[in-house]
């Protein structure tokens, strides 16, 4: 039960958990434009600049207009980009340039671009990179010993790292793909951390844990940002399952990176929950 996996875009969960955490304790406005936070880049004027913010919020919710919808990370022997080239679309990046093509706050649209774009923005308000920050903030309080945003894996975990399979069978050539973005594709867990870290968000929610995050804090991660009364819900990086009432039943997310695929999910009143990582394309068959 100890085996690491990718999780993919779990990722997102958890970055989004890490930020809110660092927010309840240091100031972050989620609301305001993210060029006035960012230092190391800047988001090109769009159609709405100046009439609708790119805000953290809508970042976090899929909301805020961006593109690119997900990264297939960096073969074995190939350069990594760094953030800012991810989003400038700049060689060595393997992705294109992240924009503003809809209206932000007009409707949810899954951008991973997004996520980057918020990974970049929480790394230059705070001044330290994610995966110390990680550590300090989510895995080392909610003792989540086997997980790590390191890219590529750090030596401690991988000595128990799962193969990666392609969909004919075949191992991935060279292994694990290396992940430049790291909030949105780049964690690496197990079935057991990544249920703690969600029962911790609900034990906050239902005012029963206070010793990580506020009670506040997990409403607000949990309160839904959609932009009609239509599903999908994303409240802050998870996605919430709610009745037609709009009442809370559960929240999850699925994850997919190359030869990984990872589905999370847990009940909001019973608390009764799964995490799934399979180290193969076709584990979306598997999880079904």
């Amino acid at each position: 039960e100890n085996t690491v996996f990718q999780a993919g875009s779990i990722s997102k969960p958890a970055f989004a958990t890490v930020l809110m955490k660092y927010r309840q304790d240091n100031a972050l406005d989620l609301d305001a434009e993210v060029n006035k936070l960012l230092t190391s880049w800047q988001l090109p004027q769009h159609e709405w600049t100046g009439k609708e913010v790119v805000s953290l919020r809508r970042l976090l919710s899929h909301t805020a207009g961006t593109t690119v919808h997900g990264f297939p990370g960096y073969a074995a022997g190939k350069v990594v980009p760094s953030l800012q080239q991810v989003l400038d679309g700049a060689e060595p990046a393997n992705t294109a340039a992240v924009k503003v093509d809809i209206q932000p706050g007009s409707r949810m649209r899954y951008s991973g671009g997004g996520t980057t774009l918020a990974q970049l923005t929480l790394q230059d308000v705070s001044g330290e990179q994610l995966p110390p920050m990680a550590e300090r903030l989510l895995f080392s309080p909610l003792g989540m010993t086997r997980s790590s945003f390191k890219q590529p894996i750090s030596p401690a975990l991988a000595d128990n790292m799962a193969t990666p399979y392609s969909g004919d069978g075949t191992p991935v050539k060279g292994g694990a793909h290396t992940y430049a973005t790291l909030a949105a594709a780049g964690m690496w867990s197990t079935p057991t951390d990544m249920l703690n870290m969600a029962s911790a968000v609900r034990s906050a929610y239902l005012d029963s844990q206070t010793d990580w995050i506020s009670k506040a804090t997990a409403v607000e991660i949990l309160t839904t940002n959609a932009t009609t009364d239509k599903s999908p819900n994303v409240g802050i990086g998870f996605f919430i399952n709610m009745s037609d009432e709009g009442e809370i039943l559960g929240f999850g997310h699925g994850g997919a990176d190359e030869g990984f695929k990872s589905q999370l999910y847990l009940e909001l009143d019973s608390g009764n929950g799964y995490a799934i990582m399979t180290n193969g394309n076709n584990g979306t068959q598997l999880i079904g």
